[in-house]
């Protein structure tokens, strides 16, 4: 694509006979001038008659005065020369670059020149004399120096027209000119330096080819899954109208560090992974999206319509929120860590374990609702793809299962009345939007005791298994609450049930019993599930020292120790038991002379009265209530 201006540098640079004015390589941010800078100038080497130190290369990002481009050159000829202690003044530099005049460094043994034909003789010590001789130089960022562009092009006039050295600048020329006055200056001072100047075109292809085969995750990999990948870059960058090479190499190197997260997933799930992550960064970074909210909508609308967000908000301007949640249009869509990618996104939150975790959970819950076969429902969230006999089969099995109570996971009940309230409200099947809710109400409460509790349902509130629900849908918030009103009931009476059968650990496991005090069934209030009678006839009858061990766990459940004093508010139901054990540890313990025993208890006795307390400072509603 930039072929031509390829030939012609490189006819400038190896001309024998100096040009005597500049290049001007132009083009957008991102479209790619320093990649082709780059491609351009490493063909030069040891078997060419320019080698890499015949070539400087400097950025003009944040220069302010000509003394910092002089030390960006003088920097950029030899690292040894920008050390401490062989500072030069700027000036004295420049002067010697431009006149050829010998400096002296220190004591007499370094020295630097400059001969008449241009080549820049430097001496350290006793080493032999170096001769460099500098054929090119590449000034990059012009755009982004805080000079004033015409005092750029007066800085490097005396080079460009008195020595043989090539100039070539890079940069935005629309991020160059300011104003009308500033305008007229800069094209008048810039027709004087500029020879030739070059818009460059974004070679998508070459680029991301280059991206791709620079990236680790490639290094393994087969000549197919390099050239799939290829492929999916080239795809999202062309229906996102993405042109910012610098754009999609962040993306791809941000990819290089999340492809460890997603190394063994599924080749299905990981290939979608692959296109949400390199979708949604490059959205994220043209600001396409600015909110984590935007990021299911974002996903949903790739790829159903094959559109960034912010191109289909403009198609859909008199109706913005049509697609914000618009069910007409969506297609069930399994997504991979559906929960979690506006976390990976805006945070990048890449910690691997916890996403893996989420996928293998994923994983486990669409295994049991397929139980041999996949179950209607799963088959009937991809309706889209349906013809009327296939979808009246699928839709007359999905009901039947649905009745017989196959579907007993909240999960799938919410799913079910997601879909089958859409179909009635967008009169697909004869029944209406009541009539389904009325339907599904009686099978929660003819269930309810048979519903699969589930400890955490804020984590499935958003999908389950990978897919969305729509709340957009008539209803389905509603019943989403009466489910989780019915699920924290379930899962109390399980903890229940769960927390009798922990109590038995005491005598048979106590360092497991201590782990689930400490840290399971967060948020539930355990004690007050025990009898505080039974459970403390079975901690007196363990001896003082895993009595210690026992109190330290609860001390941890309450943030007591190792949380900064955070006690939950839903641990207050706990406060009568506490306060009944503490008493009662205390009125029993004995005489400690000759005791050992009970002078470790009795220090126990004291904690337990610690923890009361520390209970009344949080909430001192509690003790007035007992007052």
């Amino acid at each position: 694509m930039n072929e031509h201006v390829k030939e012609y540098c490189e006819n400038f640079i190896e001309s024998p006979e100096s040009p005597h004015f500049a290049l001007f390589i132009k083009g957008d941010w991102g479209t790619g001038k320093t990649y082709f800078i780059n491609k351009l100038i490493e063909q030069y080497g040891k078997d060419t008659d320019i080698k890499d130190s015949d070539i400087i290369k400097i950025s003009l990002f944040g220069v302010r005065t000509s003394d910092d481009i002089d030390l960006k050159i003088y920097q950029a000829i030899h690292p040894f020369l920008s050390s401490k202690g062989m500072k030069i003044a700027g000036a004295v530099f420049r002067s010697a670059i431009k006149l050829g005049t010998n400096i002296e460094l220190g004591d007499g043994k370094n020295s630097l020149n400059l001969s008449a034909d241009g080549t820049l003789i430097t001496q350290f010590g006793n080493d032999k004399k170096v001769s460099i001789s500098k054929k090119l130089l590449i000034v990059d960022d012009f755009e982004r120096a805080s000079m004033e562009p015409c005092d750029i092009f007066g800085y490097f006039s005396e080079i460009i027209s008195e020595s043989d050295t090539r100039v070539i600048f890079i940069g935005n020329e629309e991020k160059i000119v300011k104003n009308d006055e500033k305008n007229r200056e800069y094209f008048q001072i810039k027709e004087k330096t500029i020879g030739m100047e070059f818009q460059i075109e974004p070679d998508f292809d070459e680029a991301i080819n280059q991206f791709v085969n620079d990236l680790s995750l490639a290094e393994n990999s087969t000549d197919e899954v390099r050239d799939k990948l290829r492929k999916i870059v080239a795809e999202i960058a062309e229906k996102l109208e993405c042109k910012n090479l610098r754009t999609i190499r962040q993306a791809l190197f941000n990819l290089n560090l999340f492809m460890d997260v997603i190394d063994n997933f599924d080749d299905e799930d990981k290939e979608t992974c692959i296109i949400i992550f390199l979708m949604l960064f490059i959205q994220k970074s043209m600001k396409f999206i600015e909110n984590r909210e935007d990021t299911e909508t974002a996903i949903h609308i790739y790829f159903n319509a094959k559109l960034s967000y912010q191109k289909y908000c403009e198609q859909h301007i008199e109706n913005k929120d049509s697609f914000d949640l618009n069910y007409y249009n969506y297609r069930q869509i399994r997504i991979p860590l559906l929960n979690h990618w506006a976390s990976i996104i805006f945070e990048g939150n890449y910690r691997g374990e916890l996403l893996k975790a989420s996928y293998e959970n994923e994983k486990k819950i669409i295994e049991e609702s397929q139980e041999n076969s996949r179950k209607a429902l799963f088959k009937l969230l991809h309706y889209y793809d349906m013809d009327k006999a296939t979808f009246s089969q699928t839709l007359e099995k999905t009901d039947e299962e649905f009745i017989s109570g196959k579907y007993l996971h909240p999960g799938e009940i919410l799913h079910y009345a997601n879909i089958m309230l859409f179909f009635a409200d967008m009169k697909i099947i004869p029944e209406s939007v009541d009539e389904i809710q009325s339907r599904i109400l009686k099978f929660l409460d003819d269930k309810k005791d048979r519903i699969i509790p589930v400890f955490d349902l804020g984590i499935m509130s958003d999908c389950y298994g990978g897919y969305a629900y729509d709340f957009k849908v008539p209803k389905v918030s509603d019943i989403f609450e009466i489910i989780k009103k019915l699920n924290d009931e379930n899962v109390v009476n399980q903890i229940k049930i769960n927390i009798e059968n922990d109590l038995l650990l005491l005598k048979t496991d106590l360092s497991m019993f201590c782990n689930k005090i400490a840290n399971e069934y967060p948020q539930h209030p355990i004690l007050s599930y025990w009898d505080p009678e039974d459970f403390y006839k079975k901690f007196s009858e363990i001896s003082a020292g895993n009595q210690e061990l026992v109190f330290e766990s609860l001390e941890k459940r309450y943030g007591k120790i190792y949380s900064n004093g955070r006690l939950p508010k839903e641990y207050c139901a706990d406060y009568e038991n506490l306060k009944i054990l503490a008493t009662r540890y205390t009125e029993d313990n004995e005489d400690c002379l000759y005791n050992p025993q009970a002078y470790i208890k009795k220090g126990i006795a004291k904690r337990w009265m610690d923890l009361v307390r520390y209970f009344e400072e949080k909430y001192p509603e509690l003790k007035n209530n007992n007052a």
